[in-house]
């Protein structure tokens, strides 16, 4: 019998091999960055395109092999080589999906994909049909299987480095030939172990008994380009736009930005942060709906300034990045005050129009910036200065501002430790009845000495605090430790009642009655001598629960006033509603108190105060004509610095026994 091969198919095999690997690795690749339904679609996919080509390679090769005997080939064993090279694919491919992965996840993927590729060549060997007997060398049986699993390990291991680079063309085509060699150098190696035994002569033809296995190979080549032309335009056209498509507004999304930021070539960039001021307010008072037409509304303004060199981003919540391929400062600041008018303009959600504000950070590209997501985060930072400086205004990035995030990194790591080390302490500052000039009580203050940078103001490391959970332990230890100062001077004689802030996050996470009467029966403490102040914010942030929270404090005997009443989003409507014993005027009205207008409301406050019964305590107060003319308005409790700065307990009782 002679057997030889036509050479043409035998490199169109080789080639199909390759194609199908390029396409399968190609596919597969996607599934770093896909969500969790995607990763499925493009794993099945990478699979069916891989196990067609191992399959169409292995049986192309066999229509290369000429004999004078006639051959068939069994279709059920047929379709289970097919199934078996497919499915092996599948478990290489999930194998080393994660960006992450182990040698011996790699060794898995590698043994997966060359037993696939050995069970499809001889499963494809086993359904042939004819007058003969098939014998293998062992020797070469098992080379062939090691040559798969080298070659298939090594291919592998490039499509895991071309995955995680943009430039990867070179390793991309060399990890392709590698796996086309591992598959096509496994069937023509195990073709070489294979000894064909005649039962009898047989001069039959071959080409008439192929007929069948040449169309299912081409119906098989068809189905591997046709399933790879899908998956490339289903991912250009269909995928790559709702993978950049924000789910809230017309913009594109985060996904987008830094697909951006990799491709970008350009010489100049600006950066522009956008964040809506108070957006938490707006969701809390309003509704998260509400919240989201807010959102979607102030997308399609900013959507409507892209442009040529202009495109807009949503990359969180309530945040969004506008792009310019422009560093000329004056246009930017230009653009950046029409979007910020833009978006002062009553938006309208249902019945009533909502007025909102913007912060904008603005950063411009320099020699410094080797990656864009550094221009995004020094405009991060400028939008936080921006809010800092009064919100509703643009803030250009600055070296200073950089430092300044470093030390608020600094602080926020050091924060936690602080108490264990004892870093904290209190500073009390006095309350004065300006008519009889004795002391009432005090304010405690919280302050933090910093091994390495010294005195912290409570105005930087406070607003740290409260972004964190950290604020809570904070809370919780400054209530602990004025109840001890309470007890102290109890013990010397003095009855000083003490007032301590509460945070919105304390009084949420925290069963605030529980943990004020169990500190207050730990150190034998009279109630009457505590005091909570809470703000505006936190009464407004949820009125509901805020009420029964301080109805319940208020049963142990303890006092609770309102601090700097009138800053935010205070109604006079609110107060007979709200179970305090005293308002805390802001020191603002301090500022400007030789104004008509402004005693008339101060007045107007004092009078509604007083037929509320409560106590009414003016914050701010620094000159003798402050306090001359708040007690011609009618106020009489007073605190700031005219009287006294924060000082130590000490210098508390030296005060209190010089004026009482």
């Amino acid at each position: 019998m002679l057997d030889h091969y036509q050479l043409s198919i035998v490199g169109l095999s080789v080639i199909i091999a390759m194609t199908a690997s390029f396409l399968a690795l190609n596919i597969v690749a996607k599934l770093v960055d896909a969500s969790v339904k995607a990763k499925r679609f493009w794993l099945i996919s990478g699979s069916l395109v891989m196990g067609l080509g191992i399959w169409s390679m292995h049986f192309i090769g066999m229509l290369a092999f000429h004999t004078t005997m006639a051959v068939t080939y069994d279709p059920f064993i047929t379709f289970i080589s097919m199934l078996a090279s497919v499915s092996a694919s599948y478990l290489a491919f999930m194998l080393t999906v994660p960006k992450r992965i182990n040698k011996r996840r790699l060794l898995a993927g590698g043994a997966a994909m060359a037993s696939g590729i050995t069970a499809m060549h001889y499963l494809g060997m086993e359904a042939m049909e004819m007058e003969a007997v098939i014998r293998y060398t062992p020797l070469l049986v098992v080379f062939s299987i090691i040559v798969a699993f080298i070659a298939s390990y090594v291919a592998l291991f490039l499509f895991l480095k071309f995955r995680s680079q943009h430039d990867g063309k070179g390793l991309k085509i060399l990890a392709s030939v590698v796996m086309g060699v591992a598959i096509s150098g496994m069937h023509y190696i195990g073709m070489a172990a294979m000894t064909i035994e005649m039962h009898h002569g047989d001069d039959l033809n071959q080409a008439s008994s192929n007929r069948n296995l040449l169309f299912a190979v081409i119906f098989s080549t068809v189905t591997l380009l046709v399933i790879s032309w899908g998956m490339m335009l289903f991912d250009r056209r269909v995928l790559r736009k709702l993978a950049f498509k924000d789910t809230l507004t017309p913009l594109l999304n985060r996904h987008a930005m830094n697909h951006f930021f990799e491709f970008f070539e350009g010489d100049c960039l600006t950066a522009l942060f956008v964040d809506i001021d108070r957006f938490k307010t707006i969701n809390d008072t309003l509704g998260h709906q509400s919240g989201d037409r807010v959102i979607n509304q102030v997308g399609a303004i900013v959507q409507q300034y892209v442009t040529t060199g202009v495109s807009a981003y949503r990359i969180g919540g309530d945040e969004f990045l506008i792009l310019v391929e422009d560093n000329d400062e004056k246009r930017i600041i230009s653009f950046a005050e029409e979007l910020r008018a833009d978006l002062n303009q009553p938006l309208h959600l249902t019945d009533a129009p909502v007025l909102i504000s913007i912060s904008i950070g603005i950063s411009f590209c320099h020699q410094r910036h080797e990656r864009g997501i550094q221009l995004l985060e020094e405009a991060d930072i400028a939008v936080d200065q921006a809010k800092l400086n009064g919100r509703n205004q643009y803030a250009i990035y600055s070296e200073a501002m950089g430092h300044e995030r470093v030390r608020r990194l600094m602080l926020e790591q050091d924060l936690p430790f602080a108490i264990q080390k004892d870093e904290f302490y209190l500073q009390y500052q006095p309350k004065i009845n300006a008519v009889t000039g004795r002391i009432v009580g005090v304010e405690a203050l919280i302050r933090w000495q910093h091994p390495k940078i010294g005195f912290i103001s409570p105005g930087e490391f406070i607003p740290i605090a409260e972004s964190t959970d950290f604020i809570i332990a904070l809370t919780t230890w400054t209530l602990d430790q004025a109840i001890q100062q309470i007890k102290r001077w109890q013990i010397d004689g003095y009855q000083i009642p003490i007032a301590v802030n509460l945070s919105i996050k304390f009084i949420e996470s925290v069963r605030v009655k529980d943990t004020i009467a169990d500190m207050l029966a730990l150190h034998h403490v009279n109630a009457e001598l505590l005091e909570v102040e809470i703000t505006e914010t936190v009464v407004y942030n949820n009125l509901d629960a805020v009420v029964k929270e301080i109805s319940e404090i208020r049963t142990l005997g303890v006092k609770v006033s309102m601090d700097d009443f009138g800053t935010g989003y205070s109604s006079i409507s609110l107060l007979d509603t709200l179970p305090i014993d005293t308002l805390k005027l802001d020191k603002s009205f301090i500022a400007t108190i030789g104004e008509e207008r402004k005693q008339a409301v101060i007045e107007g406050i004092l009078f509604i105060a007083e037929r509320l019964e409560l106590d009414v305590i003016t914050e701010g107060v620094e000159t003798i004509e402050e306090e001359t003319i708040l007690m011609n308005l009618g106020a009489y409790l007073m605190q700031g610095f005219y009287y006294s700065k924060p000082v130590h307990p000490f210098e508390i009782i030296q005060m209190v026994q010089a004026r009482n």
